[in-house]
């Protein structure tokens, strides 16, 4: 048994180029995603908007605390 698998290594030969060049050619898009933070879009326009309304209120709630405006109750 290992006497076949030593005869079928010395038989095997590495080829140092392949016979068909165009058979290991990958095609690649030509044009990556441009993702960031791997979202979409529109994904990214309610993240900001979110963040956009954390800011706001969390700047009205200090303007409501420091008493810098009132609440007109």
């Amino acid at each position: 048994m290992l006497e076949e698998l030593r005869a079928q290594a010395a038989e095997f030969v590495f080829e140092d180029e392949p016979e068909d060049d165009d058979a290991l050619q990958v095609e690649y898009d030509t044009e990556p995603k441009k993702y960031f933070l791997g979202m979409a879009p529109w994904q990214r326009f309610i993240v900001s908007l979110l963040l956009f309304v954390i800011v706001f209120l969390t700047g009205v709630f200090a303007l409501l605390i420091t008493e810098r405006i009132y609440l007109a109750i």
